[in-house]
């Protein structure tokens, strides 16, 4: 009887965790959908804190900090007053941003990238939303799991290194795990998960994806400003060197 007890106590409480973890998902796929300034078609890099505070970066790079007192954008100290729950940054094209989040996690985003995030992870969960290319270097809390949510897929992890690339104007979708482990949840399809030096990719449309072992360097070079190819569609390679250069490469 005691067993049994403890059996239904732990079923109960898996579902509320996942009862909790389904709302924070729909409250932030809510934001991302309802919000109008996720457009990345813009010259500055863009931090948007509410409705009535947004901070323009004109500088190639953009560095945000967030700590327990205030964000710190570029040279300048922001205060945390009338900050909404959900921050945006918005990176356009020919530029980057590295971003640190409230738990110490570390965000480089790509050009023409859309991060949206809270500005403070209160809750057992963490997650932000992406539409773009980050690589991202999860500060390890075994009791908050971090999502990475993409309109495709949704990546979970407890603390590692990865490359997530999920512009939602690309056909193909990619994850490359640097280091820890990850696992991949997609709708209607069966979970993933990696080990370091390998990479899951999915085109739209397709049911199952494809997990192979890569050198990651190749993936994740961009962060130092250096872009490689191997093997990759001419038309893939113009638009990520349009997106780097803020050009347009025919």
């Amino acid at each position: 009887a005691i067993s049994a007890v403890i059996a239904v106590l732990i079923i109960g409480i898996q579902f509320l965790k996942s009862d909790f973890s389904n709302r924070s998902k729909l409250e932030l796929i809510s934001f991302v959908q309802n919000s109008s300034s996720g457009d990345t078609a813009t010259e500055d890099t863009k931090l948007i804190l509410s409705e009535n505070k947004v901070v323009s970066i004109t500088d190639e790079e953009a560095i945000i900090t967030y700590d327990a007192s205030a964000i710190k954008a570029q040279d300048s100290n922001i205060d945390r007053e009338d900050v909404a729950s959900y921050n945006q940054l918005i990176t356009p094209r020919g530029k980057r941003s590295v971003l640190t989040l409230s738990d110490g996690t570390k965000i480089w985003a790509n050009a023409g990238t859309r991060i949206v995030y809270p500005s403070e992870f209160k809750d057992g969960i963490r997650q932000i939303y992406v539409d773009g290319e980050i690589y991202i270097d999860v500060a390890h809390d075994k009791t908050k799991p971090f999502y990475v949510r993409t309109k495709k897929m949704d990546v979970r992890v407890l603390g590692t290194k990865f490359n997530v690339t999920a512009y939602e104007s690309e056909d193909k979708n990619s994850v490359v795990l640097v280091s820890g482990s990850v696992r991949i949840e997609r709708e209607k399809a069966s979970e993933v998960v990696l080990v370091p030096n390998q990479m899951f990719s999915q085109s739209s449309g397709a049911m199952d994806g494809e997990v192979e072992t890569v050198d990651v360097s190749k993936y994740t070079s961009w962060i130092k400003g250096l872009y490689a190819f191997e093997s990759e569609d001419l038309d893939i390679v113009f638009k990520r060197l349009s997106n780097y250069y803020g050009v347009d490469i025919q």
